[in-house]
């Protein structure tokens, strides 16, 4: 018969076996499958901490995305996203309702059918920048402004635009046409999309007598100082003979506001950037990684059961039986 030490000493053995066994089935079962998860996860968290340090490159999932035409910066922080358009010196086709063509200064008035009608103008324009703001890959506003040379550094004071339907904050009013029949054809994070559809809206608008502050500003402005700029009609006559002349000798008004650098991070502020980076690692990384690797865990362990069941029984019985009889 087999006593109380003989039992404990087979029970034992028979324990240290399928430890070891258990051991080598699970870690040649994992290794690379532990491996390959722990990859596929680092490339994802690497990709994903390079794009929130990426402030000046716009991502897609896979690779970097390309600028539109004519882009000086792109800047992101967070949800927003900035993007400065420059446009050289370029001769316009231009529509203005007739409080704006034919008045002098923004109380005469004029027959109402004068008011309304529209009136088209060649005129010659200097730089025109354009400030974009995105949130959540969607488009939020535009500043316009002018420049009588290439940018070159946002320190510099931008130039009062010579045109309506900007506000004080040389925000573009883009008015309820553009809310009530483009706006939803803007399509989510494709800002070259996104900045075509606006700067076509904006150029072949009829411009009206509304937010229109900079204008009468400038005509008020160039009535004393420039004859050339005091009228479309004189504006339009001065771009045919000398396109060039808005950069060469115009003194346009400098803006009251702060420099561009300035406008950038006003329209940036408020984005809680950190929070929201982090808990996007949290949710897309390390909750899907702990979620995979106790599936895999749960199923290489059933798996490894399995084999040790048809592997093991049979050796594991005829170790005892030998014990037995070895003993008996």
């Amino acid at each position: 018969m087999v006593d109380l030490n003989e039992a404990k000493e087979i029970v034992k053995n028979l324990l240290v076996k399928i430890q070891n066994r258990f051991k080598q089935d699970f870690q040649g079962e994992n290794e690379e499958s532990f491996e390959r998860l722990a990859r596929q996860y680092r490339a994802q968290l690497v990709r994903l901490f390079w794009k929130s340090v990426q402030k000046w490159s716009k991502w897609d999932d896979e690779a970097p995305v390309l600028m539109p035409d004519n882009t000086r910066l792109y800047y992101r922080k967070g949800n927003t996203e900035i993007l400065i358009q420059e446009f050289a010196p370029q001769i316009r086709l231009m529509k203005f309702v007739g409080s704006l063509a034919k008045r002098s200064h923004s109380t005469a008035s004029l027959p109402p059918e004068v008011m309304s009608e529209i009136y088209h103008y060649s005129l010659a324009l200097p730089y025109v920048i354009f400030i974009f703001k995105f949130v959540k890959g969607v488009y939020s506003e535009v500043r316009c402004m002018f420049c009588d040379r290439p940018l070159k550094r946002l320190e510099e004071v931008p130039l009062r635009p010579y045109l309506p339907n900007i506000d004080s904050n040389m925000v573009v009013c883009l008015g309820r046409g553009f809310e009530e029949n483009e706006r939803s054809k803007l399509v989510k994070n494709n800002l070259t999309q996104q900045v075509a559809l606006i700067l076509n809206y904006f150029w072949h608008t009829a411009y009206s007598d509304e937010w229109s502050t900079h204008f009468w500003n400038n005509r008020e402005h160039f009535k004393n100082s420039d004859k050339r700029l005091f009228t479309f009609e004189d504006w339009q006559e001065t771009s045919v003979e000398n396109p060039l002349f808005v950069v060469e000798d115009v003194e346009w008004l400098k803006s009251t506001d702060d420099s561009f650098g300035d406008i950038i991070v006003r329209m940036i502020e408020g984005d809680d950037v950190d929070f929201q980076v982090t808990e996007s690692i949290q949710q897309e990384v390390f909750d899907d990684f702990l979620k995979e690797l106790s599936k895999m865990t749960k199923e290489s362990l059933e798996t490894i059961e399995n084999k040790m069941l048809q592997d093991m029984i049979e050796p594991l019985a005829n170790d005892i039986l030998k014990g037995i009889i070895n003993n008996g």
